[in-house]
């Protein structure tokens, strides 16, 4: 997580919400951008070189470039994902970040969504995603 706070952002793709039923398994192979993924209902367990991660309503994951994994629907539900590219960022397995209040990153998910559907401003999508990502980065500083 030491990098987190020095990343630039150089793309954000539309925000989606993915839905994931129960018993789902999928493989990803050489995945094409970072993901940041949310979770507003269900689970999902990744696994990625040996090691397993787990994605419910008080963890975000974020995914790696190039990554291949699999992932599991442990619980049917809605997972909301920011697929962006950044630099100044060096992450090659999947991070998870806990999360204090999961309804407030949902409540900025939705905003950003919002903001590609409605008025695509730019300063505002980029400003709203690193608002985001800085909630995460202090939420889990060491303490």
């Amino acid at each position: 997580m030491d990098n987190l706070d020095n990343i630039v952002i150089t793309d954000i793709q539309t925000p989606i919400v993915v839905h994931s039923e129960k018993g789902r398994r999928f493989q990803m192979t050489d995945r094409s951008s970072y993901g940041l993924s949310l979770c507003a209902s269900g689970q999902i367990t990744y696994t990625m070189n040996g090691k397993t991660y787990i994605s419910h309503q008080r963890n975000a994951v974020l995914l790696p470039r190039g990554g291949t994994y699999t992932l599991f629907g442990d619980a049917e539900g809605f997972f909301p994902v920011i697929n962006f590219e950044c630099k100044n960022f060096n992450c090659n397995e999947i991070m998870v970040f806990k999360l204090e209040n999961p309804q407030a990153f949902l409540k900025s998910f939705e905003a950003l969504k919002n903001l590609f559907l409605n008025n695509k401003n730019h300063l505002k999508i980029y400003s709203g995603f690193y608002e985001l990502l800085n909630k995460i980065y202090y939420e889990n500083l060491e303490k």
